[in-house]
């Protein structure tokens, strides 16, 4: 796993390890094969197909489309649960907290809450973002639908950086 490309850049990334990173590209194959990053994004399950999310479906000639598989996609769940935390138990900000400030949380981490925030904001009628006191403090808590959301936004957004990054290496882009 470590003569992989991009592993420096793997072990930075807090919540992702040597073991899910190398799972991954077991699951992915040679990144340099993907041409854009919504190929990878194909492959590993978390891709739009027409105007839904990619999933299993049991139509024969729909599911050829989707090219959904659940392995590939479970793998790319658990490395997205350590990215931002443990889906529902991760970072959780006070009721308007400036989010860019809290230096402990990962660039994921704020962009989960960023994501939660924004599902909430342009999707009133579904989401309703509420409020929790904990010890004293009151802090935001967001409907598990738009956890998922920004969970899987937050995944997109990982594989995007790791096919950058891949490629820059491989292929020398941008040197």
């Amino acid at each position: 796993t470590k003569e992989l490309p991009a592993y420096e850049w793997i072990e930075s990334i807090k919540g992702v390890g040597a073991l899910s990173y190398g799972g991954l590209i077991g699951e992915a194959g040679n990144l340099t094969n993907y041409p854009g990053v919504s190929h990878l994004w194909k492959r590993m399950g978390v891709a739009v197909i027409g105007d839904k999310r990619q999933r299993k479906v049991s139509d024969k000639d729909e599911a050829i489309v989707h090219g959904y598989s659940p392995s590939r996609r479970s793998h790319l769940w658990n490395i997205g649960n350590g990215l931002i935390g443990g889906m529902g138990h991760g970072p959780r900000p006070l009721v308007g907290e400036d989010i860019s400030l809290r230096s402990e949380w990962t660039e994921y981490q704020k962009m989960f809450v960023a994501r939660c925030r924004y599902e909430c904001e342009t999707h009133p009628d579904l989401f309703t973002l509420v409020t929790v006191e904990k010890k004293g403090e009151v802090l935001e808590s967001y409907p598990k639908h738009a956890q998922a959301r920004a969970k899987r936004y937050v995944e997109k957004e990982f594989l995007r950086d790791l096919h950058a990054k891949w490629r820059k290496e491989v292929l020398r882009i941008g040197d």
